[in-house]
């Protein structure tokens, strides 16, 4: 078993195309179930805030003016989906907007010194 995945996701724009279209959603539906499987902690940073996420402007469906629907559809989907992964798929969504970088490597660190003391703490119970 692996102990963590961090999958970064640049914009809400990547979000919505990841999320909107069926082949892309399938895909990264299916990752993330074959990821639940073997690794331990799973995380999604977004690059952006959630400001940002919530914003119709943040999609180029709507800039380009291709939305043929509510411009406030893309950050409902995609809000909804992050919402189902977290749920369905106990999976840690985080919008860390500028300080993505340094989130993540507070997070692997965190999680290495849980490894640790789990393992100081197997190694007690076998001594």
């Amino acid at each position: 078993e692996h102990l963590v995945s961090i999958e970064r996701k640049a914009s809400a724009n990547e979000l919505y195309t990841n999320l909107s279209s069926k082949p892309f959603r399938e895909r990264f539906y299916a990752e993330e179930k074959r990821l639940q499987e073997k690794v331990k902690y799973r995380f999604i940073i977004v690059e952006q805030d959630c400001d940002d996420v919530m914003n119709p402007n943040s999609y180029a469906v709507n800039t380009m003016h291709r939305n043929k629907f509510s411009p406030y559809m893309p950050p409902a989907l995609v809000i909804g989906h992050l919402i189902t992964f977290m749920l369905e798929h106990n999976i840690h969504v985080l919008f860390a907007g500028s300080k993505a970088k340094s989130v993540a490597k507070k997070i692997l660190l965190a999680i290495h010194d849980m490894y640790l003391k789990e393992k100081a703490n197997v190694g007690e119970k076998t001594n």
